[in-house]
């Protein structure tokens, strides 16, 4: 293992060069820039009431004025639930409302403008309803079969990590100044993709990107719809282009490949732990009651009493600051002591991890491909390296990283491989993955984010705020840094990004600015369009893995269907 020499306040190569959103901020004049660092983005008042429209009734009656005929609302004093109207899309009732809430507004904005001039009868709506549940219930079916942790932690870490190196190549001052050449250029020949080939004109490339949506979205719904669907044209054109287009399209040029949109998502994620975090932490009257007691027995002084404690010596209260932290440090030691004990004596009753593709192959075709999928070690799983490489922990610390390194190894490759396959640790740190980072009420919120990012005000017109600016963009970022730095430890904080600080308020500065420069390896629109379509590919192809062994055209023969790839027509 190579490693540069001891840099403790090193910056990552990316840095070499400052983003798009940098230089942009730098160019605009300073007028500009004091008039819109003083102003806010948005009015509070208008932020809190532009997520009126993501509220549960408003969701609730959005699907019944589109998707709901009048026939089926006769009694309007108690009409019937969603559920007993609508075929349903998954086996969550709430997952089911957020996909309906994402057709009606499609439906409303994009086929009723044309359809009702042809004729009011909802069938063909309902159709497309049919059409969309029995996809949903056949990515459902797969997506059990699908280990969602290694997924994410392992494959789609992945592709970051490839992200991350070759972003860090292409910026690099030397390899600009070799090949003169953009860094979008250099990071394509490093890690290039069929859809974004930067050498064609910008029409040609948005072309090129449709094109290769189409052609994602065809595959897909050539293995999940029923036969009679898919050899009906005309609606398994109309639901691919409302899902390669109107959602996949938009979803991806608008908003996820833009640099400020993943920083401000960054922020919102944080913010949510930290709720999190808090509704898990004491309630307001188990504090009361524990600081009554603490007060009771004399070891916790009153606010009155605050006074007297600050005539003490200096050195007194440095011994006394020293004692409760040590005290803290120890209680938190202790914790960490007994979840993990704990943790390890209900993982030996935990059933063994299995790879569900090998006990429900999805198709004869694809039981080959489902084979290198197998399940891993969660210490093999992508998602350390990847977070080495991103911290550059082989700079910043490489004692770090060996020691991590060597112990994953002797876990994983020594004698008595402790963290093995089906091991007690695997199961361990596997059902923690489960439990705490993919609860069965992350798919609800991710959809509903997603409706609200897409379809802004539950409408297929321009976003309600406009993109912000360069100076707000940066001010995004930097929002994003103190926000992940403020899940991290000052001690770990400190010792990571600003070892050499000689005050704490320098160290804070220092770590900020640490990372935002690694924020910025999502600072570039065209190079993230990279990452978010790898990611999409990815996902698309665990679901669907025929259509990595055959093409649209092939697929869609095997249903009974002729296919030329000519349906932009």
């Amino acid at each position: 293992m190579t490693a540069a020499p001891f840099q403790p306040t090193l910056k990552a190569p990316s840095t070499a060069q400052h983003s798009q959103l940098s230089a942009l901020a730098g160019n605009t004049p300073s007028t500009s820039r004091a008039t819109s660092a003083a102003r806010p983005r948005k009015p509070a008042r208008q932020e809190s009431h532009s997520n009126d429209f993501l509220s549960d009734n408003a969701t609730v009656s959005l699907i019944r004025r589109i998707l709901v005929p009048d026939t089926h609302g006769t009694d309007r004093s108690t009409p019937a639930p969603i559920e007993a109207l609508l075929p349903p899309l998954t086996s969550s009732n709430e997952v089911d409302i957020q996909l309906y809430a994402i057709i009606a507004v499609v439906v409303k904005d994009f086929i009723s403008p044309w359809y009702t001039k042809i004729t009011p009868d909802q069938s063909f709506v309902e159709e497309i309803v049919q059409i969309i549940a029995h996809c949903s219930r056949a990515l459902e079916q797969r997506l059990r079969r699908v280990d969602v942790a290694q997924l994410a932690l392992d494959e789609i870490t992945a592709c970051l990590e490839r992200h991350v190196a070759a972003y860090h190549a292409a910026n690099e001052s030397h390899a600009t100044l070799s090949y003169s050449q953009q860094p979008h250029h250099i990071y394509h020949s490093l890690n290039p993709h069929p859809a974004l080939d930067p050498s064609l004109s910008p029409e040609d490339q948005t072309q090129a990107e449709r094109t290769y949506r189409q052609l994602l979205v065809t595959g897909a719904l050539a293995v999940l719809l029923p036969t009679e669907d898919v050899q009906n044209t005309s609606l398994r054109i109309l639901v691919t282009d409302i899902i390669a287009d109107l959602i996949l399209g938009r979803a991806i040029e608008d908003r996820l490949c833009q640099p400020w949109f993943l920083h401000d998502s960054l922020s919102k994620i944080v913010a949510t732990i930290a709720a999190r975090k808090q509704a898990k932490a004491t309630s307001e009257g188990i504090q009361a009651d524990a600081r009554s007691r603490l007060e009771k027995f004399g070891l916790l002084s009153a606010k009155t009493d605050a006074s007297p404690t600050d005539s003490s010596p200096p050195r007194q209260s440095s011994i006394v600051a020293v004692f409760w932290s040590m005290l803290q440090w120890g209680y938190l030691a202790f914790l960490a002591v007994r979840f993990t004990t704990l943790g390890l004596m209900h993982a030996r009753r935990l059933p063994a991890r299995t790879r569900l593709s090998t006990k429900h192959a999805l198709s004869e075709p694809s039981a080959k491909q489902t084979d290198d999928h197998a399940a891993r070690l969660v210490l093999e799983y992508r998602m350390f390296p990847a977070t080495s490489t991103i911290l550059h922990l082989s700079r910043r610390m490489p004692w770090v990283a060996g020691a991590l390194a060597f112990w994953g190894h002797v876990l994983t490759s020594g004698r008595n491989r402790a963290g093995g396959l089906h091991s007690i640790l695997d199961r361990f740190l596997y059902h923690n993955i489960q439990t705490y980072l993919f609860p069965p009420s992350i798919l609800p919120n991710i959809l509903r984010n997603l409706r609200a990012v897409i379809f802004p005000n539950n409408s297929l017109g321009p976003p309600a705020p406009p993109p912000p600016t360069p100076e707000e963009a940066l001010a995004i970022r930097k929002k994003a840094a103190t926000d992940l730095l403020s899940l991290v430890p000052d001690v770990v904080s400190r010792k990571l990004f600003a070892p050499q600080a000689h005050s704490a308020v320098e160290a804070y500065e220092v770590a900020v600015e640490q990372v935002e420069a690694i924020l910025d390896l999502l600072g570039d629109r065209k190079i993230n369009k990279y990452l978010i379509y790898g990611i999409l590919e990815c996902i698309v192809t665990r679901l669907v893995p025929e259509i990595l062994e055959k093409t649209p055209g092939e697929l869609l023969e095997e249903r009974g269907v002729v296919w030329d790839g000519k349906q932009d027509d």
